[in-house]
């Protein structure tokens, strides 16, 4: 039962750490991704080159990028915790 409550605990705590994440990279209103800064190259570098491929989906929110990306790291450190917990059972056994 402890190690449940445990790890309850660090998953909540890694909730708490991506979402504090998303809400402080929020607040910095002046952030443009590389994608951006790499168009702006190429365009300054070769004025007349045309994309030969468009993009599939594209978010209508502008934060929505940032929150998959949260929720990608969110995952990961799920996936992280979980392992690190199973591994650190086996060796209690």
């Amino acid at each position: 039962m402890k190690i449940i409550n445990k790890k309850v605990m660090i998953i909540a705590l890694g909730i708490f750490v991506v979402v504090a994440q998303v809400i402080i990279s929020i607040s910095f209103a002046n952030n443009t991704g590389t994608d951006d800064k790499s168009v702006d190259v190429i365009n300054e570098l070769a004025p007349n080159y045309k994309p030969w491929a468009n993009s599939i989906w594209e978010p209508k929110w502008e934060y929505s990028e940032l929150l998959l990306f949260a929720l990608q790291a969110l995952i990961g450190v799920s996936v992280f915790t979980y392992f690190i917990l199973k591994q650190k059972s086996k060796t209690v056994k």
